[in-house]
């Protein structure tokens, strides 16, 4: 019976003193092809990883804008629900508006059409933070004390001193009843506000909701889409 002896000379080989059944040099192959599949593995790691970032990345835009796109959807289908608060208001007043803000009850017509929607909820306030979760809040505010939500056409109380609008108005379709606003209760020329990507939402008096740019809100308030008359 043969028998090996075996001189350990450094742990990466190993000698033989007999018949030679231990390699050495396959010994040291077998260790380095261990090592090139480690190197591998951790190469591959780093590229899925980089990968991973890139696609992130790239994706990163398109989720924002997605994350804009649902705001803005919100806020044309609260801005709609108000229009439907303002029917419920005029049906119950015959068809006189409300005032855009009563000096008599120190109430804006946000707190005027407020029991119409949420009768069993007292009205929080003007504040975007207030209105929250109402559909008088707007998802695009912006952040700070003075912003403001929407506000309702100021131009057609001063013309219309009556406030039935719908009885001396005709084209509903093209005259503005609340928008997006700055800081103000009042929709107006100086208070519309672009927030919604460069465009300012804007109800009118048939009940639809559109996105309007820069363009298509006139400065003059003696037309059609603030006071109903084109002069």
């Amino acid at each position: 019976m043969s028998s090996a002896l075996f001189i350990l000379t450094n742990p990466l080989s190993v000698r033989t003193v007999d018949n030679g059944l231990f390699h050495p040099g396959k010994l040291l192959q077998k260790f380095k092809k261990f090592q090139i599949c480690r190197a591998l593995t951790l190469i591959e790691l780093l590229v899925t990883v980089s990968i991973v970032a890139l696609l992130a990345g790239l994706l990163a835009p398109s989720i924002n804008k997605s994350i804009v796109r649902g705001k803005i959807n919100q806020s044309l289908s609260n801005l709609r629900q108000v229009g439907m608060a303002f029917e419920l208001y005029t049906a119950d007043n015959d068809n006189v508006y409300p005032l855009v803000w009563d000096s008599n009850s120190t109430n804006s017509w946000l707190a005027i059409t407020w029991p119409y929607v949420y009768p069993n909820k007292k009205f929080p306030g003007t504040q975007p933070s207030q209105l929250k979760g109402s559909i008088y809040y707007t998802p695009m505010v912006e952040s700070g004390t003075t912003p403001r939500t929407w506000g309702m056409n100021a131009i057609m109380e001063l013309v219309y001193t009556n406030r039935r609008y719908k009885t001396a108005i005709s084209n509903f379709s093209e005259v503005s009843l609340a928008g997006d606003v700055k800081t103000s209760g009042s929709f107006r020329v100086d208070q519309a506000n672009y927030r919604n990507n460069g465009k300012v939402h804007v109800l009118f008096f048939d009940g639809h909701v559109a996105s309007l740019s820069t363009n298509d809100i006139p400065t003059s308030t003696s037309t059609i889409f603030w006071s109903a008359v084109n002069k």
